[in-house]
């Protein structure tokens, strides 16, 4: 199981929520997925094939790579049976990994724009990361829109991967995970029993801390952010987050633009 996202989308907590009571084997950032994307790069131009494309014996070779690093972390964990990792990779490495392993499932973790923002930016008060940085040079001096900026693009790219691989694909919504709101179906979906309700904190798995996260709420209460002054996003950015948002079933405060982006109330059971 491959757990895809971006960074301050509370992905961490949905990933420790969905091992409790699981036989899963969590790990974050070990780097096998940009690993399989590059391996079949190189065998692609090996081969003289277009890129994108993979030989039988490019999926054997990368596969028995792979294998080989899977097993040693299932020892290592105790010698639980499934691997679940946690992935800020390019969609496009997790569309290679299921070329490999066809079997394997991709949760998709959103978060309602203004959590990303509230997290972002206690995470880093002074300057943005890395991550996020870049979308500064289209914003000088807005890290509230920069931050907006980088949620818009990283959602479009996970609701197109999601697009792309309706079979191999499920979504979960942090805010649905943590209030325990959309925790049984989405346990349904994936085949496991989620325990993460009534406000049960599960213990922190070493290694898969993440900045700005917020603690869960009790079972069926809403997760609240600070609220955004509109000023602080470009109309056209607000019109788009509002889209993307209501694609994802987040209700939107009265239509009011950038005004839902002050309280993402949920309306609806993730994918």
């Amino acid at each position: 199981m491959i757990i895809l996202s971006y960074a301050y989308s509370g992905a961490a907590a949905v990933q420790q929520a969905l091992a409790e009571g699981a036989d899963l084997a969590c790990t974050m950032g070990t780097g096998i997925l940009p690993l399989c994307e590059v391996a079949a790069a190189s065998w692609a131009r090996v081969e003289g094939r277009p890129e994108g494309s993979m030989s039988q014996l490019a999926v054997s070779s990368v596969r028995a790579l792979v294998s080989a690093q899977l097993t040693v972390l299932l020892a290592v964990a105790g010698g639980r049976r499934r691997w679940c990792e946690l992935a800020t990779s390019p969609p496009s490495a997790a569309e290679v990994f299921l070329r490999v392993f066809p079997a394997a499932r991709v949760v998709c973790v959103h978060r309602a724009c203004a959590g990303v923002i509230s997290a972002a930016l206690q995470a880093h008060p002074f300057g943005l990361a890395s991550s996020v940085a870049r979308y500064a040079f289209d914003f000088p001096g807005n890290s509230v829109a920069a931050i907006a900026g980088y949620w818009v693009s990283a959602t479009e790219r996970l609701l197109a991967f999601e697009a792309a691989n309706p079979q191999a694909s499920s979504r979960l919504r942090y805010e649905d995970v943590m209030t325990g709101s959309g925790q049984e179906l989405a346990g349904t979906r994936l085949g496991l029993k989620l325990e993460h309700a009534a406000g049960h904190q599960p213990p922190r798995i070493p290694g898969l801390a993440e900045p700005g996260g917020e603690a869960p709420g009790g079972h069926g209460q809403q997760l609240r952010y600070p609220p955004i002054a509109p000023t602080m996003i470009p109309a056209e950015l607000r019109t788009r987050i509002d889209q993307l948002q209501a694609e994802l079933g987040y209700r939107q405060d009265g239509g009011r633009g950038a005004d839902s982006l002050s309280d993402p109330e949920e309306s609806a059971a993730p994918r």
